[in-house]
């Protein structure tokens, strides 16, 4: 039996129940956490119902191996005073140093849907799991906040608005490969569209939260922005997910959440990036594409890569201004220099 944080929640309730020295019926033992869940109005997702209990009890003594016995009476009790451990790894320092920095990286989608549920369960992670320095002392609430797992930060992007009835219907569409109808609102366009969408995967890039999924009626694959998605409509049929569904394997992602083909060719591009330029020493460091290359030459350096992310390449040599010059293919070029004559117009 699985035991993620509310699993473990669950069991050690159980646990401290029986180690009091107290017998119950599952009926019993039911009725008592129904009753002191409203008393002490605490959160458990994973349920505690007559049903539940029987597959928990079973399971506490089969793998978990505590002392579970059960008399005349049907009542459940403790036959010694071992009681259940607390996992190995909640008992570890670096599993709570861990879990902030996860936290602190969960900063960085605050404002998105999956963001609750995760903060929540590192939060419980972390009550489980002492925080101990280098020197084997256990750091305090009043020194949390100097302690040096507070200080480490993530910078995210602004996050996009998405409403949470979107995403609930879209992810419960993606857990049972049900096609889902979408009404839309394109860039730039202010009338709605329909689609009929087979949802593959949520992608989360800057800050801005995409669908990912196979078009129906254009019968190619598609990205939809989130917050451009008026309403959901989940369907009853169902489709059988593709083995190139993941966006990774049809486009590399360097450049972001985007892709400007529908096949899955690459288009080979060569950029020269100006000699001792802030951007040759930062472009020469990271691979940016499928058979990335990298040459010297006397003006700096020239990578050459394939990609399929058109737009999001031109916006980034753009932004390079004069320390980067495209030199492959000939539609970059030509777009560049018509981006660099407008906005010499404007001077």
């Amino acid at each position: 039996m699985a035991c993620g944080i509310d699993e473990y929640k669950r069991f050690k309730m159980i646990d401290e129940y029986f180690a009091s020295g107290k017998k119950a019926t599952v009926k019993e033992l039911a009725e008592y956490f129904y009753k002191k869940k409203y008393e002490s109005n605490f959160d458990l997702a994973c349920g505690l119902s007559e049903k539940i209990l029987y597959k928990v009890l079973s399971a506490m003594k089969k793998e978990l191996f505590v002392p579970l016995q059960k008399d005349s009476e049907n009542r459940y009790y403790y036959s010694s005073q071992r009681t259940l451990t607390k996992p190995g790894y909640l008992s570890r320092s670096e599993t709570a140093k861990t879990i902030r920095h996860i936290g602190k990286l969960l900063e960085t989608i605050k404002d998105t849907p999956i963001y609750d549920e995760a903060s929540k369960l590192c939060q419980e992670i972390t009550d489980e799991a002492p925080l101990i320095n280098s020197f084997g002392k256990k750091i305090q609430d009043d020194e949390e906040e100097i302690s040096a797992a507070n200080r480490v930060v993530f910078l995210g992007a602004p996050a996009s608005i998405v409403k949470d009835e979107i995403w609930a219907d879209i992810y419960k569409a993606m857990e049972n490969n049900l096609h889902i109808g979408i009404k839309y609102i394109a860039s730039g366009k202010s009338t709605v569209t329909r689609h009929g969408v087979r949802p593959y995967q949520l992608i989360f890039d800057d800050g801005i939260w995409d669908l990912w999924g196979y078009d129906c009626l254009k019968k190619q694959n598609h990205l939809y922005n989130l917050s451009r998605i008026q309403s959901v409509e989940i369907k009853k049929d169902s489709f059988k997910l593709p083995d190139d569904f993941d966006f990774h394997k049809v486009t590399p992602g360097t450049f972001g959440c985007y892709r400007d083909t529908q096949s899955n060719d690459m288009t080979f591009y060569k950029i020269r990036l100006a000699k001792k330029s802030y951007a040759e020493n930062f472009a020469r460091e990271r691979v940016w594409g499928k058979n990335f290359k990298v040459q010297e030459d006397k003006s700096g350096t020239i990578i050459s890569f394939e990609n399929n992310q058109y737009l999001p390449i031109l916006r980034w040599v753009l932004g390079w201004g004069a320390d980067a010059e495209p030199l492959e293919p000939p539609e970059l070029v030509s777009d560049w220099k018509a981006q660099i004559q407008k906005m010499a117009g404007k001077l």
